[in-house]
């Protein structure tokens, strides 16, 4: 009988950290930080004046920063189609901090357990 009772505690924490592992993850592209342009700017191919524009940007337009190099800003257009333009040409909005589920609070937390537990070995 008691080994029937471990074999069902053990299956239970079993399916709870299957569950919460499989939380999805927390970053996502709303948690992104957004660049908005002061005026109208060349979005091109690469970071480089010389690199031929691809769009234009219109004022007021946000669009995802997705990495930055010297002075320049790779931003995503639309859907996969990224083009670069100088930081000057607008403002970065910094990304909101990401409001967690439950699932991904506990997800985080059993993270840092097993951390902890590891640590101790």
């Amino acid at each position: 009988m008691l080994a029937v009772k471990i074999v069902f505690v053990l299956g239970l924490v079993l399916s709870a950290s299957i569950y919460l592992l499989t939380a999805p993850p927390i970053a996502s592209p709303q948690h992104l930080p957004k660049l908005q342009f002061d005026g109208r700017s060349a979005l091109r191919k690469r970071p480089s004046l010389v690199s031929t524009p691809i769009a234009y940007s219109k004022v007021a337009t946000r669009l995802t920063v997705l990495r930055t190099e010297g002075d320049w800003v790779q931003v995503r257009i639309e859907g996969s189609i990224n083009g670069w333009t100088q930081c000057d040409q607008g403002e970065i909005i910094p990304a909101p901090l990401p409001q967690l589920t439950p699932r991904q609070r506990a997800k985080q937390q059993l993270h840092n357990l097993f951390e902890k537990v590891h640590g101790l070995f």
